[in-house]
């Protein structure tokens, strides 16, 4: 059976990691959970952009709040992306001092090495971090630099990280799944990147009053801000060429019944790696994600929802429905929410 990958996205704070945790307790299926592969990519792309100005850039496409965002720019829409990714690593690498794509690839592996290393083993009171290295565990250099195109390397830098996170003793995955909320911001790059392949995307999705106040306990956040972070994640960034399937599932959904909604978008993305054989009922309300990283509060609990939404009080609220009303009415949130 061919490999499939899935791609997993939505707005920081919507409960990604649930839903990756949920997919990746199905039978076959390895999840790289925010890996950020695709986002620090782009990143060190626009990075090394302004920096040389190869691609000049003007303000009005650059959103740069809430910290290092990666800007909603079309990577495929400048000459040097496409043919970095078909330029080889070593390619890249020895082409370093003149050529952008070589800048490219210094800025990538500097930004992740500060991301495995650092940001993923810092202490973090809801998550065992410490699974930075983890991720390099079944990465083979000498074969990546083997590799024709960045392409294949990225493909196999993913395929080992969900991979290793697996664990030993598991059979080689059906469904390679990538869990990064920034996946929907970074489109572009996927589109790319799994060119040769096809993917299939699941967008989550959550009311905002929610997203914000799940948000608030995190960060020291305004309402204004928060509706432009929120709009950089309500929809893609892009359109894709090579997305096979793309779907979008309500977090809201997941807690009223986690294994139909599973059920429901599996068979709409027409994962054939997954049969009609699963028991998708093993879906409990008691997740234990511990497969790949451990949580603080593994179950679904629509207590939590309840209690994010009441640090939002109600004229922040109404804004946030007001000013993110076409999202809120495409998707039933807020004011335009279904009765049963």
């Amino acid at each position: 059976m061919n490999t499939e990958y899935l791609f997993i996205g939505g707005s920081p704070r919507s409960g990604t990691s649930l839903l990756s945790a949920l997919i990746g307790n199905l039978p076959g299926v390895a999840v790289a959970q925010d890996l950020c592969l695709f986002f620090y990519l782009k990143l060190a792309a626009i990075k090394v952009m302004l920096r040389t100005q190869k691609v000049p850039l003007s303000e009005a496409e650059l959103p740069l709040h809430a910290g290092n965002m990666a800007p909603s720019f079309d990577t495929r829409l400048t000459e040097f992306f496409p043919e970095f990714l078909n330029s080889s690593l070593e390619d890249s690498l020895n082409q370093f001092s003149s050529q952008i794509s070589g800048k490219v690839l210094r800025e990538f592996i500097s930004l992740m090495d500060t991301f495995l290393f650092c940001d993923l083993n810092r202490p973090d009171p809801r998550k065992d971090r410490g699974q930075g290295a983890s991720y390099l565990k079944c990465i083979d250099i000498p074969e990546l630099l083997d590799k024709q195109s960045m392409k294949q390397v990225l493909q196999s830098v993913l395929e080992s990280s969900a991979t290793s996170l697996c664990g030993s003793g598991h059979s080689a995955p059906n469904i390679i799944c990538d869990k990064t909320p920034e996946n929907l911001a970074c489109i572009d790059v996927i589109d790319q990147v799994m060119s040769q392949n096809g993917f299939k995307f699941l967008h989550l999705l959550r009311d905002p009053v929610s997203v914000f106040g799940a948000r608030r306990q995190r960060v020291d956040t305004v309402v204004d801000d928060f509706i432009e972070f929120f709009r950089v994640y309500s929809e893609p960034s892009a359109l894709t060429e090579n997305c096979n399937s793309f779907a979008t599932i309500r977090y809201e959904d997941i807690l009223i019944d986690p294994a139909s909604a599973i059920r429901s978008v599996v068979k709409g993305l027409g994962l054939s790696g997954l049969t009609d054989e699963v028991s998708f009922d093993k879906l409990s309300k008691n997740i234990n994600p511990g497969k790949y990283i451990s949580y603080v509060g593994q179950k679904i609990d629509p207590q939590r929802d309840l209690d994010n939404r009441a640090l939002v009080n109600k004229e922040e609220q109404e804004f946030i429905y007001q000013e993110l009303a076409s999202f809120c009415e495409k998707y039933s949130y807020g004011p335009y929410a279904k009765v049963e």
